[in-house]
């Protein structure tokens, strides 16, 4: 993006970082700046792609680029957007679950119901096998993650996990017959 400040008829070349990085945060969270989005999705600046994930106005086009990205913190900003998740297939939630990366794997289990396109099943099972505890925790503290699941958690070697998977049992839980 080729950006200018023009000063006194005199024209300055400026960093679209310097620009952005002092006004992207005020980009309203609107569809009439989805082009400006697609222009700054491949931003190097990664704050700026974390405040993109974060939007409601991304689209799957804007998703699918940032999946790839290798910033850790512009994939746990995405995996907590709802707006996003409609967008996030089972492979790619596996691919990031195998990454192993605690944050991103609570992230998973914080969201669990909000993944469309997934069985969450699939996930909650994935999740419930994470050598993390933190994980583990997490999902066992999601009310809306597949009641069999938690029940599993309820003997799970971590005491934290056990505790919080028996007293999500017990806010009424309904758990089916295995």
């Amino acid at each position: 993006m080729d950006l200018k400040l023009k000063a006194d008829g005199k024209e300055f070349p400026i960093s679209s970082d310097i620009i952005f990085n002092s006004w992207f945060g005020g980009i309203p969270d609107s569809e009439e700046y989805l082009d400006l989005l697609h222009d700054c999705v491949s931003s190097p600046n990664s704050s700026i792609r974390e405040s993109i994930a974060a939007m409601d106005i991304i689209d799957e086009q804007i998703v699918n680029q940032l999946l790839g990205d290798r910033q850790l913190s512009v994939l746990k900003e995405l995996l907590s957007n709802s707006s996003a998740s409609k967008y996030i297939s089972e492979k790619e939630l596996l691919r990031i679950i195998d990454i192993n990366e605690s944050d991103l794997c609570c992230g998973i289990a914080d969201n669990i119901d909000s993944f469309e396109l997934c069985n969450i099943t699939t996930l909650a099972e994935k999740l419930s096998a994470n050598n993390d505890p933190k994980v583990r925790l997490s999902l066992a503290s999601n009310h809306l993650a597949p009641k069999m699941i938690i029940s599993r958690l309820k003997n799970d070697p971590d005491f934290g996990v056990r505790h919080q998977a028996l007293k999500s049992l017990d806010r009424g839980f309904k758990i089916p017959r295995l």
